[in-house]
């Protein structure tokens, strides 16, 4: 098991370390993340979350979106990011599996991974760069972890011991809810 959960992390790290070198494998990389998210075990999958962020990240530094500029050729302060298209291939595959572990996973570990790797990714992206659609599953899920109503909050019949995966997710850098509110 180490050894998955190992090769999933270190999917991750190649592309954070060497975004040019890691392209040529994405598309690989993309469809074994795909499989590894459905991964049995809780590390597996949250390893794979978090990988799932990085290489969009990698692929948006490596594709730097447009700037807009306003009329007097300065930035524009109220500038709405617009992503290159393969940043927004890979962002289309990421973000349905990085917003909606909630509505599914059983895991805290799991579905907190994904949180944290959820809200990293709004933030790097910046304001606009993530379509309507996208941001609405993105809000579901932090509405239903702020709720308890995440399927990994819900308690059983043998009792509840729920760990607050909100704070854990605000607590923990993980800079989810800010994203959201900016």
């Amino acid at each position: 098991m180490d050894e998955k959960v190992s090769a999933t992390t270190v999917l991750g790290q190649y592309a954070e370390s060497c975004p040019t070198a890691f392209m040529p494998f994405m598309e690989k990389t993309l469809s074994t993340l795909q499989t590894m998210v459905e991964y049995w075990h809780d590390d597996a999958r949250a390893a794979a979350y978090d990988s799932l962020h990085k290489v969009v990240l990698a692929t948006h530094s490596c594709f730097p979106p447009t700037q807009h500029v306003a009329s007097n050729g300065t930035p524009s302060i109220t500038e709405v990011v617009e992503l290159s298209q393969q940043t927004r291939l890979v962002l289309n595959v990421a973000m349905p599996l990085l917003s909606s572990p909630a509505e599914y996973d059983n895991s805290k570990i799991a579905v907190a991974s994904a949180a944290g790797a959820l809200g990293h990714l709004l933030k790097k992206l910046g304001r606009g760069a993530v379509d309507a659609v996208h941001l609405e599953a993105a809000s579901k899920m932090a509405q239903a972890l702020l709720h308890g109503n995440a399927v990994c909050q819900v308690c059983g019949e043998g009792g509840c011991t729920v760990v607050g995966i909100v704070c854990y997710v605000r607590l923990g850098g993980c800079w989810f809810l800010p994203s959201l509110s900016s």
